[in-house]
């Protein structure tokens, strides 16, 4: 047995590393990018490096939740509740990016149209 496999950790490769840092780059992005748009509509508000960093930032806001529902509240923490905080944060992104004027096309079908002019 190899060091630390008696403690129930498995060693790592490169491809397990990889997919980690990537789905979790996934799981932060996503709502993150979605909320700065609500944030910021325009693509002129912010440059591509800015929209990164604050993609990252509220990426974190569903997690920061939880942790504060889970300490205030006693609230259970699971995956079925990670996924529905990310779906609804994500969701609070689309509907505020179309309620402040952008539209949500997907394969070039726009669904949501906006709610205001300009």
């Amino acid at each position: 047995m190899a060091a630390g496999e008696s403690l129930g950790f498995v060693p790592l490769d490169g491809w397990t590393i990889f997919f980690v840092i990537l789905k979790t780059l996934i799981v932060v992005m996503i709502p993150g990018y979605l909320l700065s748009l609500a944030l910021f509509p325009k693509k002129d508000d912010l440059q591509l490096s800015e929209r990164f960093a604050m993609s990252f930032i509220l990426g974190l806001a569903p997690i920061f939740a939880l942790t504060v529902l889970n300490i205030a509240f006693d609230f259970v923490v699971s995956p079925m509740t990670d996924l529905i905080m990310l779906l609804l944060f994500s969701a609070i992104g689309i509907l505020g990016y179309v309620y402040r004027g952008g539209s949500f096309a997907i394969m070039g079908k726009q669904i949501l149209k906006p709610y205001r002019a300009g």
